[in-house]
Order: C-alpha cells, then structure tokens, then sequence
C-alpha cells in the first residue's frame, strides 16, 4: 500500500485524542505522539525545517517548511487532536483499507488532510521537485475541545508581520496566500521571512 492511504493509516493508528475527551479506550491522550510522528515524516521526506512547539501541558504544534522557488508561501494549518473513542463500535485505530476507505478514529477530520500532504511531499521528493511557494504545514492541537490554542499560537508566531489566522469555511480558498480546508479548519498565512525560513 503507497500514497495517501498508506500515510493515512500510519496516523489513524496513532491515537491523538483531545485530552478533554480522554476515556479508558483512548490510549495515551494528545497530539503529542502524533506531532513527533509527523515531525519524523517530514524530516524523512527532507522539509527544509521542522519544528515542534511545545504548547499546553507539552501538546506541541508541529511546523514543517519546504522551500519553493518564489517568495510566496501557503501554509495548511490541521488541527491533531481527535473526538473521543469511547463509544466506537469498530476499532478506533485501526487505520486498515477496506471497501475504499481507511476506517479509524481521525480519518476523516482531519487526518486525511495531513496524509495528503505527505503523500504530496514524498512525491516531489521522489521527482526531484519544489513547490513554486513555499510550503507550510502546520499540525495545531486542541481543536476538538474549543478555544483552538493550536491554531491561536499562529498569530503570536506571526507577529510583526501582516500575517495572521484567517478563519476558514467550507469549500472556500484564498488563492494568493493561505487555504482552508474543507474540512471547516482554520487556516494561516505564515511569513517565512520573520522565522528565518528562506
């Protein structure tokens, strides 16, 4: 199994629950595990940098850059966390392929997301390519449980810059600086020139 669905199971099977959710069935609560995991992709897949920023009670976001060839940067912020499991009737972190679809916890909101990003990395590292912009992709905790500290962080890692959060809405994108996600995610433009990322 390659490409999107590969990396996709890889994450569902890293249960990331929001600690508010947290039951006896969730495994080790937050993003942590998976923000390491994903930090450890990225870094395989040769991003330009990676980081993680410890947040709250050591939730980190995890930051990941690949370089493009113009001044332009797009940034897809997606939240790590998950709803709870406890009432699943099917395996929460399975991440097994059947009838089409990768079944887990995360799967769809928003994992799925992530898993497009590193199949879309590893595919320009196997071609020898870059972005035309540069790539920010941002993995933010704590949207599940409300207050979104995660994607709250982006602004104050933006600071003097005209960068910031940009609420996103389904289906809609601006297509000069930032993307939302279909899946109601907020989004950020992300100057790469006050983080020392050119």
């Amino acid at each position: 199994m390659t490409g999107i669905a590969a990396w996709l199971g890889r994450l569902v099977r890293i249960p990331s629950v929001n600690p508010l959710q947290a039951g006896p069935s969730s495994g080790v609560p937050g993003e942590a595990a998976l923000a390491a995991e994903l930090a450890e992709c990225f870094r395989s897949l040769g991003a330009d940098r990676v980081e993680l920023e410890p947040l709250v009670d050591d939730r980190p976001n995890m930051y990941a850059v690949i370089r493009g060839h113009t001044d332009r940067v797009v940034a897809l912020d997606v939240h790590t966390d998950t709803v709870t499991v406890e009432n699943m009737t099917d395996p929460p972190f399975d991440g097994r392929v059947e009838g089409g679809a990768v079944w887990g916890r995360g799967a769809l909101d928003t994992k799925a997301s992530l898993a497009v990003a590193l199949a879309l990395v590893e595919g320009w590292q196997r071609d020898g390519l870059r972005p035309q912009p540069t790539l920010v992709v941002v993995g933010s905790i704590g949207e599940e449980a409300g207050g979104m500290p995660g994607a709250a962080a982006l602004p104050a890692a933006t600071s003097g810059t005209p960068a910031g959060s940009v609420p996103g809405r389904s289906g809609r994108g601006w297509t000069s600086t930032s993307w939302s996600s279909p899946s109601r995610r907020s989004c950020a433009r992300w100057s790469a020139t006050r983080v020392g990322w050119r």
